[in-house]
């Protein structure tokens, strides 16, 4: 399972709003579309970027053209002013990438969803949406930070924690990872720090590339972080997994 490949579905819209940059109810997960005319590829993993306050952040995207026709994106719009999209290349001819590059501003603590809307012209003329979540200021923590397993095929079970960075009480709003092999548990709570048991089903072969996804609501607002979760079967285990498998 790879789970490189991101455009994003209209549906996240309407969980979160169009009110720009303000905190918002971040409890939705964004989903993966393709729209008949364009493919949307983000050069990073996972739909949620992080910033640091007062700080600037780049993405990139790739978009395709899947018809046979030349596309013209005509507008570029985003969905705040702490947000800027620009495109090397606004001509598509069929078949041919071009790169949005896309820079995020740390300007309002919290986790916000915004969007770039993309108006083009051609053969099948119309608008495509990449809906994506930034998250300014870091105060969730997750022990560990990420990942990287090596597992024997079978069932492993590995806790990890979730805490406020500043030691202020949090609540777990969702958790939530897309992988029919990675089901997830949580298991203790104190005010600080929740600690999630994860499951995995290692099969012969396996590949897993993907994010784990946690939204917590602390005194400063709702946050939204991703694990990355990288999983190979094999002999043995990493030293990733040392004092977490269980």
């Amino acid at each position: 399972m790879k789970c490189q490949r991101f455009s994003f579905l209209i549906l996240s819209l309407a969980l979160f709003g169009f009110s720009g940059c303000e905190r918002q109810d971040v409890s939705g997960l964004v989903e993966v579309v393709d729209s008949p005319a364009l493919a949307v590829t983000c050069d990073e993993v996972g739909s949620v970027f992080h910033i640091l306050p007062g700080e600037t952040r780049q993405v990139g995207f790739t978009l395709r053209n899947q018809t046979d026709h030349d596309i013209l994106i005509r507008l570029i719009e985003t969905s705040c002013g702490c947000t800027q999209a620009s495109m090397e290349d606004r001509r598509l001819h069929a078949g041919e990438k071009s790169k949005l590059l896309v820079t995020l501003e740390g300007a309002v603590e919290g986790t916000t969803n915004q969007y770039i809307r993309l108006e083009f012209d051609g053969e099948r003329a119309g608008e495509h949406f990449i809906d994506f979540n930034t998250t300014v200021g870091i105060p969730i923590i997750t022990k560990p930070e990420r990942f990287d397993l090596l597992l024997a095929v079978g069932i492993h079970r590995l806790n990890f924690e979730v805490l406020s960075a500043a030691g202020s009480p949090i609540d777990l709003l969702m958790i939530d990872c897309k992988c029919d092999e990675i089901e997830l548990d949580p298991i203790r709570k104190s005010d600080e720090s929740v600690t999630i048991c994860m499951e995995i089903n290692v099969t012969p072969g396996c590949e897993l590339n993907t994010v784990i996804v946690i939204v917590v609501d602390c005194e400063t607002g709702t946050y939204l972080r991703e694990v990355p979760v990288s999983v190979h079967a094999g002999v043995g285990s990493t030293a990733a997994l040392d004092g977490l498998l269980r």
